[in-house]
Order: structure tokens, then sequence, then C-alpha cells
């Protein structure tokens, strides 16, 4: 986040609209975001929200059982955006670059939402001061949100009559003219939402009910949902409604098995389209980058956008296997149950039939090639290789001799799902990912082309038993001989831990406000 874009948490399209044909032509603040266009379309919070946070964190300090919240809350809102800011702060941003932990946070912007949270909490609490009936605090927030919408329309008017070019020169650069021309209802925006809060408190201090509240929170939704007109959140959604004609030729091809998606040549250019903005959409829709493909319902594999299940393992395999020769892909894309992969090459190999091709640029074509024979999801193997580390066993995978339909690789100590949880697993919510018949001749491993995870569950004649983290990223499970049926299930932990937070969160809320509702009534008697 540059620091000069964080007006707009307060100015809604401050730099520029992002709901146009044609948004990167006509969006002034591209010298202040990454590539030219925002990563996030819109980053405001609301000019009214903002005001009452304020409102809310100066009033805090005359009430006992908000003080000790004050700082905390406030904190968070101001490290939020600190760290939202990551480079462009000289020294704290040398700090998080040697953060451990802090490249977790690929795009720092993010951290904003940190801050969102707690300010509005301190929002409601401005309500309660602006809106309550105390005489200092409804007669200072009307003077402060009088002066606040004032400066605001006053900044309009300098806007439009020019008077505020110089500093939008500083501010924007080559944009200023465009921003001339479109800040002046932002900014008036900015200034009613503030006048109306203004308006709510001037009703407080002649009412004594709870219309003033309710006056006021209307004028923030109506605030918050005016300037989501001001964005298209669903852009892509609307641009792209039907999947890629060669979309369902994938999923028709692929069967139960996988779509691997081959990384583009580095050495082709492809024209920028006329409308540069969805230029990197177009782009995916056509040649299914990304996680389109997962959009879409295409069981992808070996990309980092795509993986769900052992991420950093199967983020790891996708950053190594497109560098192997197409003899050592095979085994990997065998683990995986590829059924289809989509390449610009021109593989001579067996185990692969060309099915298709799909011009995607005047000088870049892809081929689509079957896996023959079709991929298995679950089979049985005899023996076994070890590996005392996970690179050994790496190693081992992209060896010429490993053939992962006879032998399986495992580590030592390597973890097995699923991992000890002291929730039950009869309230877990389970997906079934697959099942299906393993013929074992002896004793062996069952192996399952599905990414280990601590939360996988396998399923062996109807009983559960461990399953083991094998070829670096994937699940096995040991078998005796004779025909089995095995399932592989999916049950979250996150999922019940979630929605167990969110049930204890709504009973908390009714019980305070129950307290709350009678301590107000006590009051009064």
């Amino acid at each position: 986040l540059h620091p000069l874009r964080s007006a707009e948490i307060v100015i809604p399209g401050f730099c520029g609209p992002v709901d146009v044909a044609d948004p990167s032509s006509r969006y002034w603040g591209s010298a202040l975001v990454d590539f030219g266009f925002p990563y996030l379309l819109s980053l405001y919070l609301g000019a009214s929200t903002v005001f009452l946070a304020g409102i809310g964190w100066v009033g805090s300090k005359f009430d006992s059982r908000w003080r000790s919240w004050r700082w905390p809350l406030g904190g968070m809102v101001l490290g939020g955006l600190l760290v939202a800011c990551g480079r462009h702060l000289p020294v704290l941003g040398d700090f998080l670059a040697i953060t451990p932990g802090i490249d977790l946070l690929r795009f720092p912007v993010k951290a904003l939402l940190l801050g969102a949270l707690p300010a509005a909490l301190l929002a409601g609490r401005g309500i309660d001061v602006l809106c309550g009936g105390r005489t200092g605090g409804t007669r200072g927030g009307a003077v402060a949100a009088v002066l606040s919408a004032g400066a605001f329309l006053t900044m309009a008017a300098a806007v439009k009559m020019g008077v505020s070019d110089r500093a939008l020169d500083l501010w924007f650069g080559d944009g200023a003219r465009m921003a001339a021309a479109g800040l002046v209802w932002p900014l008036v925006h900015s200034g009613l939402a503030l006048a109306g809060l203004s308006a709510a408190a001037l009703a407080a201090a002649r009412l004594s009910s709870v219309i003033p509240s309710v006056l006021a929170g209307t004028v923030v939704a109506a605030d918050l949902l005016v300037a989501a007109s001001f964005t298209l959140p669903t852009a892509p959604v609307s641009a792209f409604p039907q999947p890629a004609p060669v979309a369902q030729t994938l999923a028709d091809s692929v069967g139960e098995g996988r779509f691997v998606r081959d990384r583009d040549p580095v050495d082709v250019v492809v024209p920028l389209a006329a409308d540069r903005a969805w230029s990197p959409a177009s782009w995916w829709y056509s040649v299914i980058d990304g996680a389109q493909g997962a959009n879409w319902g295409l069981p992808m594999v070996y990309h980092s956008d795509a993986e769900v299940l052992a991420g950093g393992r199967m983020a790891e395999l996708a950053r190594v296997v497109p560098d192997l020769d197409w003899e050592r892909r095979l085994p990997f894309y065998q683990t995986a149950a590829v059924g289809v992969v989509m390449t610009p090459d021109l593989p001579e190999v067996a185990g692969l039939e060309r099915i298709g091709s799909r011009a995607v640029a005047p000088n870049l074509t892809y081929r689509l090639y079957r896996s023959v024979p079709p991929p298995a999801m679950l089979w049985w193997v005899g023996s076994e290789k070890a590996s005392g580390s996970s690179k050994g066993a790496l190693d081992i995978m992209i060896s010429p001799d490993f053939d992962p339909l006879v032998e399986v690789v495992r580590e030592t100590g390597a973890p097995t799902a699923p991992a000890r949880s002291i929730v039950p697993r009869r309230i877990l919510p389970e997906v079934e990912i697959v099942r299906g018949e393993v013929r074992a001749p002896s004793s062996g491993f069952a192996v399952a082309a599905v990414p280990w995870h601590p939360d996988l569950i396998v399923e062996m004649d109807g009983y559960e038993v461990p399953a083991e983290r094998v070829n670096f990223a994937f699940t096995g499970a040991p078998v005796s001989e004779g025909r089995h049926q095995m399932r592989v299930l999916f049950a979250s932990r996150a999922v019940f831990w979630g929605g167990l937070l969110s049930v204890v969160s709504v009973l908390f809320w009714i019980v305070a406000a129950a307290g709350i509702f009678r301590y107000s009534r006590s009051r009064v008697n």
C-alpha cells in the first residue's frame, strides 16, 4: 500500500474507477500501485465508519468499561495500516522484510483487514458516544462531523474550480488531469456521509429515543452501499460467464483422473489485448491458467494456485515437475493420476496420446495429450524404497528407474493421518475423495493419488487405518493379501473449529445483549 493511496480509505474511488470497460486507461492512480492497477479494487472503509471510530476512540477515554480497550483496538488499526504499507515505509519496511513468517502474507495490503474489525468495533462505540444522549459527546461529535463534512465539500469545490491542480500533480503525476475530472463526486460522497452523521448527532441532542442511533447506522450502511457501486467485484465473472469451450473437452477426456496445465514458454511474446485491465483474465481464460480450471470444475494438479491438500509439498512439486524432461515427468503424472496434459511442447514419449490442439495466440499453440492407459486413483505396490529425508524421497522419484505403479517411496518418520485430535470423528464434516477396490497379490501398500493431509481418513474394508505420507506428498496405507474396499475421506477439523467459534460468538452476543438490556432497565428503574 502506497501511503498516498491510503486516502482511499475515506474517499471512495480516490485513485480512479475500476468498474468501466478499460479501467486501467482511466485509473489515474496507476503510479501508486504495482502493475498499474490495484490488487484490491477498493480500500474504502467508509468516511462515516472512520469518523465514528475516531469519536469512539476519543470517547472511550471517559468510560471505565472501554478505557482498557482503547489502546489495544487503536494499536490494531494502526498496526494493520503500517504492515500494509510494507516496503514504502523506509525503516519499518526493512524490518518487515527480515521478520520470520511475514512472507506468508504475499500481499501486505491484505493487512488492512487486521484494522477493519477493531475499527468497526470502535465505530459502534462511536455511535454510542455520538447518539447516547450525553451532552458533551453529542455536541462535540456534531461539531466535528460538521467541520469534517465541510472539509470534504470544500476539497470537492477546490478540485472542481481547479484550485487544487498543483496538489493533484504532486499526488498523481500524469494522472492529475483525469483525477481533476473524476474526484469531485467521491469527495462530495464522503462529505454527505459526514453531514448525515451530524444530522444524527443533532437529533440525539433533541431526542432521547433510539431514533438517532438508527439514523446513524442507516447513514453508515448507505455510505458503504453507495460506495460499493463504484467498484465491480464480480467483473471477471460477468466478463467470462461461461467456461471456455476447451474446458468441456478436457472434462470429457480427463475421466476420473486429473488435469495438468504446463507452464507458458518463456521465449514467446503474446500481444497485449486492447482491453488492458482484463488482459490477464483473458489470458487465464484462454490457457486455463491460475485457478481458472479449478473454478470450472477441472481437477487440476501440480499447479500452485490450485493445490489445496498438502500445500507446501505439492507447491514444491509444481515448481520441480515442469523442469524435468518428459521421461521423468511421467512417474509424477502417474502418481497424481493425471488424465490430460495441456502443453506447448511436443512430447514424444510412450504413455501420452495427442487428442487435440488449441491456438491461444498467433505464435503459441497448446496441445492436449491423454494418458494411455487411463490413470488409476488407487493401486497396490509390493515393493518399497526407504529415504531418510524429504529431499531423498524426491530424488528417488526423479530417478529414471523409479516406477510408481510397482514401488513406493517411504520416508523415515513420515507422519500418519488422521492426526490426533480431541474432536470425535463422528461430529466432523466428511467429504469422500475416492473409493474403489484394491487387489493385493501379497502384503504391501495401497497407494492413493491423493495429496496427504493430516485430516485425511483412510478406510479399508470399513475400518479406519493409518494413512501414511508416501511418494513425497501422497497417501498410502499398509494392506494385506486379498481384495479390499478402500475409501479416502477428508474430515476438516478447521471447519469444525470455525463453526464452533461462530456458534460461541453468537451465544456470547446473545448473553451480552441480554445483560446490557437488563442493565439498561435497572438504570431506568
